[in-house]
This record gives C-alpha cells, sequence and structure tokens, in this order.
C-alpha cells in the first residue's frame, strides 16, 4: 500500500538515509524528492569541549528509559563488564516515560543500580554538565531519527559508542569520532566500551574530532 504524503510540491523531510529511502518506497517518489534533514542543530554556547574528569572511565547514556533505546543490551553489557573486572562505569540518565510500551520500569533501573551493574540518576537539565563528568558517550538504540546526544557529546569532546543502526550512523563516524556497533549486541558492546576506556590516548583523539553534523541550533526530544 503506497502511504499519502500530501502533493507533489510538498517535499518530505527525514533525519537520515535509511529512513529518506524508506518514505522514498512508500510513497512511490523519487529518492531526489525526499530531502535529509541533518538534525535541528547542537547549540555550542552550551555544548563546549572540557578535559576529561579524574578517575574511572564513566560512559554515559542520556535518553529516556526505554527498551528500544537499547537499556536491556546496555545493562547485560554492563554485566559483562563487571564480570570481566572492567573499570568502566555505566551512567544512565534520564526520566522513566511510562506511557511508552517500552518503557524500563523504575523498579528494574533501581534493581540495575543496587545490584552495582551501573548507575541510574534520573532526569537532569544539565546535559552538558553529564559530558563533563563522563568519558564515552553510549547509544546502544534499536533506531533513531538522529543521535542528538552522541553529537551533543561530541560538541563536549566525547568519542560515542553506538548500534550501527539508522539514526545512530548518521551521528557517529566509525573509528572516527567514535565506534558502531552490531544493534542488540551486549558482547559487542561491552568489547567496545572495554576498548575505548582502556585506551586514553585513542579515546581523546576521538574526542578531538567533532561530528561534522553538529550547528548551532536547539535541540530535540532524545
Amino acid at each position: 500500500m503506497r502511504a499519502v504524503l500530501g502533493p507533489a510540491e510538498v517535499t518530505p523531510m527525514v533525519l537520515n538515509a535509511d529512513d529518506r529511502a524508506a518514505v522514498a518506497r512508500l510513497a512511490g517518489r523519487r529518492l531526489a524528492d525526499v530531502e535529509v534533514l541533518p538534525g535541528t542543530g547542537v547549540d555550542l554556547d552550551r555544548f563546549t569541549p572540557s578535559p576529561e574528569p579524574d578517575g574511572p572511565p564513566v560512559a554515559a547514556f542520556v535518553g529516556r528509559m526505554l527498551g528500544e533505546k537499547g537499556l536491556e543490551e546496555l545493562a547485560a553489557a554492563a554485566r559483562l563488564l563487571r564480570d570481566g573486572g572492567s573499570p568502566v562505569r555505566i551512567r544512565l540518565v534520564g526520566a522513566p516515560d511510562p506511557e511508552s510500551p517500552t518503557a524500563i520500569p523504575e523498579e528494574r533501573l533501581r534493581a540495575w543500580t543496587a545490584s552495582g551493574m551501573l548507575d541510574w540518576t534520573g532526569a537532569t537539565d544539565d546535559v552538558a554538565g553529564v559530558w563533563r563528568q563522563s568519558h564515552i558517550a553510549v547509544l546502544p538504540s534499536h533506531r533513531e531519527g538522529l543521535g542528538m546526544s552522541v553529537l551533543e557529546a561530541a560538541a563536549c569532546g566525547r568519542p560515542a559508542v553506538a548500534s550501527d543502526v539508522p539514526g545512530c550512523r548518521e551521528a557517529v563516524q566509525h573509528g572516527v569520532t567514535g565506534l558502531l556497533v552490531p544493534g542488540r549486541d551486549p558482547p559487542a558492546l561491552a568489547a567496545a566500551l572495554a576498548g575505548l576506556a582502556g585506551d586514553g590516548d585513542r579515546r581523546r583523539a576521538m574526542g578531538r574530532r567533532r561530528a561534522p553534523e553538529s550547528r548551532r541550533g536547539s535541540g530535540c526530544r532524545r
């Protein structure tokens, strides 16, 4: 069945190349008729580079506490890191979203924290401050429109480990500004986090290479 996107003079706009192809196919339009909007921008007055904090490496996830964000896989990766003796700490920053069908219940978030696998700190209005206190951004989502959290982290000089899925692969240049790993793969996620945590020179070099999508502007819902 063909989707109806309005008259031909209306140009559909999406946030990543995968969605561009999907929308063009569903609407029966040429690929050239669908435009990719490269995000809504990053406020470079708020998100600025800073030195890494002292202490053990911290990999932070910023966003809503949802299964579709890959948090079950991240918790499994955190367990592997803990059991393997890795010093990296996983920090979850964000609020539960009980209206979502993939919401992670608050009691599970608290149980993960109590087990020592990771730290859930709740929501914050100071996302830039989260990146100042972190070494790595992590976004293990199953799919994104565009991974704004890792773009904001890149503007703060932090590399990212993210799923190699639509919306994340546009936000991370593999081997340049971070690492892309297969989606829904806790061992691969754990290995990438451990690798960056254990190689400060590589981590900081990646952090100095700002993602090209970072531009002055407003953020969007994560």
